[in-house]
C-alpha cells in the first residue's frame, strides 16, 4: 500500500464509522416527527378549563365556549373567579351507548391540599347544552363560596350554592333564555298560579333537563340583577353560603338591605313578574334579533373578533374566502372561534335555527381540521378536501333559505306568527317529589 493509499484510508475508515454509529444511534435532540393526535386534550385560552375524551376540535371548542360562560358570569355579577395555576376545571367526556341521551355530573372535593372539581358529560353528542351550561355555572359559583371559606370549614364541607341561583345565573347568560324564562313564568302568572320567591329558595337540587322550576330560578336571578345594589346582593349571598348558613327569606332580606321586608320582598316580585307578561312575538321559533345576527356573522371581519390585520389576515372574509385560505395558521383559531359564535347563537331557539348554526358550525369545524397538514398529517388525519368543504356550506346555505322563506311566509299569512316555543318547559314538578329528590341527593352525598 502506498504512503498515499494510507493517508487516504485514513481519513476514510473514521467517516464511514461514524455513519455507521448515526445509522444505528439517533442524533441528540432530534426526534422524528409524529403524527398529530385526533384526539388531544385541550386547554382554555384562559387556563381555567382542561377538555378531553372528544376529537382534538371538539375539545378546542367545548374549552372555548366555557371561557365564554366564566367571562359572562364576571360580567353578569361583577366579580371575578378565582383560579390557580394548578387549579382548573377539568371537563371529561365520555360515550355509553346504554343511555339513550345523555347526563352531566359534577362534582369537587379535596386531593393533595388541592382543590378538584370536575365535569363528567356522559354522550355530549345527545346532551342538552342548557345542562353543561348549568353544571359549569355551579362550578364557577361555588370557587366564589370557596375563597371565602376558612380554612376548617373549607376542609370539612366545601362550599356550594344550591341549585337555584346557578341554574338561574345560567339562565341570564344569553338573551333568547331569559325571553322565553320570561315567557313561561308569566303565562303561569296568568292562568293565576303564582310562584312565591320563597318556594324558589327551596329549589336547592334540580334534576337534568328542562324544567319550569329553572325558568322561575332564571326570573328570580334576573330580579335580583335588576336591583339597584345588585353586585352588593349577590357578594352578601355569597358571603352567607361561606359562612355556612343556608339561603332563605331572612338572609336575602338581609343582602337586600334598606327597607327590604319579607312582604315587600314578595310584592316587590310579584310585580316584577307582572312586567313579563309581555311575551317576545317570534317567527318560526326564532327572534328576528338571531336572524339579522347570523347574517353579520356570514362576513367575517377579523379585526372585530380580536385578530390583527398584520398577521395576514385579509380585512373581510366571505365563507368561500375560508375555504381558499383553509391551510395558513391563523385560520385554526379564526375557525374555531366562528363554530363557537355560530353555535352560541342557537341557544334557546327553536329546532329548525339551531339547525342551520350547527350546520354552519360544522363547516367552521371541517375548516379548523384543513391548517397547514403536512404528509404525516395526511397519512394518519383525515383532511377535509375542497369538495367536501363546499358541499358542507352549500348545505348550511340550503337550511338557512329555507328557514328565511319560512319566516318570510308566517309574516304573510300572519299564521305562523306564535309566542315563544316554550311547551318543552313548562313541565313543572310537583312540590312534593322536588322535596323527594332533594332528600335523595343529601343522603347521596
Amino acid at each position: 500500500m502506498t504512503a498515499f493509499s494510507c493517508v487516504v484510508a485514513a481519513l476514510i475508515w473514521p467517516s464511514l464509522l461514524l455513519c455507521e454509529v448515526l445509522a444505528e444511534e439517533p442524533i441528540r435532540g432530534y426526534a422524528p416527527p409524529r403524527a398529530p393526535r385526533a384526539d388531544a386534550p385541550a386547554v382554555s385560552a384562559m387556563r381555567r378549563f382542561t377538555v378531553s375524551g372528544m376529537a382534538t376540535a371538539d375539545n378546542v371548542a367545548l374549552a372555548a365556549s366555557s371561557d365564554d360562560a366564566s367571562r359572562r358570569i364576571e360580567q353578569t355579577l361583577g366579580f371575578s373567579i378565582p383560579f390557580t395555576r394548578h387549579e382548573l376545571i377539568r371537563i371529561l367526556t365520555e360515550v355509553d351507548d346504554s343511555l339513550e341521551g345523555g347526563r352531566v355530573i359534577k362534582g369537587q372535593g379535596w386531593a393533595d391540599r388541592q382543590l378538584v372539581q370536575r365535569l363528567m358529560i356522559i354522550n355530549p353528542n345527545r346532551v342538552d347544552q342548557e345542562d353543561i351550561l348549568e353544571g359549569l355555572c355551579w362550578l364557577l359559583l361555588n370557587r366564589l363560596v370557596i375563597a371565602r371559606q376558612d380554612i376548617s370549614r373549607r376542609t370539612t364541607m366545601l362550599g356550594e350554592v344550591p341549585d337555584w341561583l346557578a341554574v338561574g345565573v345560567a339562565q341570564n347568560l344569553y338573551p333568547a333564555l331569559r325571553a322565553r324564562n320570561g315567557g313561561v313564568i308569566s303565562r303561569r302568572w296568568m292562568e293565576g298560579e303564582r310562584i312565591s320567591f320563597g318556594e324558589i329558595l327551596e329549589m336547592e337540587y334540580l334534576p337534568d333537563g328542562r324544567w319550569g322550576e329553572k325558568a322561575a330560578a332564571g326570573l328570580a336571578v334576573g330580579w335580583l340583577l335588576a336591583q339597584p345594589r345588585a353586585t352588593m346582593v349577590f357578594d352578601a349571598l355569597v358571603q352567607a353560603l361561606a359562612s355556612g348558613e343556608r339561603l332563605g327569606i331572612a338572609e336575602l332580606v338581609s343582602a337586600l338591605g334598606g327597607e327590604m321586608t319579607p312582604v315587600r320582598l314578595e310584592k316587590e316580585w310579584d310585580l316584577w313578574v307582572a312586567q313579563q307578561t309581555q311575551v317576545i312575538r317570534r317567527w318560526g321559533g326564532v327572534s328576528p334579533e338571531r336572524l339579522t345576527e347570523l347574517q353579520e356573522m356570514l362576513t367575517i371581519r377579523a379585526v372585530e373578533l380580536g385578530f390583527a390585520v398584520d398577521d395576514g389576515i385579509p380585512v373581510e372574509l366571505s365563507l368561500e374566502a375560508l375555504i381558499m385560505f383553509r391551510r395558513e395558521k391563523w385560520m385554526l383559531p379564526l375557525a374555531t372561534l366562528l363554530s363557537l359564535r355560530v353555535r352560541g347563537l342557537g341557544i334557546g331557539e327553536g329546532e329548525s335555527f339551531r339547525e342551520v348554526v350547527d350546520a354552519y358550525g360544522q363547516f367552521f369545524d371541517s375548516i379548523a381540521k384543513c391548517v397547514s397538514p403536512g404528509l404525516l398529517t395526511r397519512l394518519f388525519r383525515r383532511v377535509p378536501s375542497e369538495k367536501l368543504l363546499n358541499k358542507q356550506l352549500a348545505s348550511a346555505r340550503a337550511l338557512h333559505a329555507a328557514l328565511l322563506a319560512e319566516v318570510e311566509a308566517g309574516k304573510s299569512t300572519q299564521n305562523e306568527v306564535s309566542d315563544v316555543p316554550m311547551q318543552e318547559i313548562e313541565r313543572f314538578m310537583p312540590r312534593a317529589e322536588r322535596l323527594r329528590l332533594a332528600d335523595e341527593i343529601r343522603r347521596g352525598r
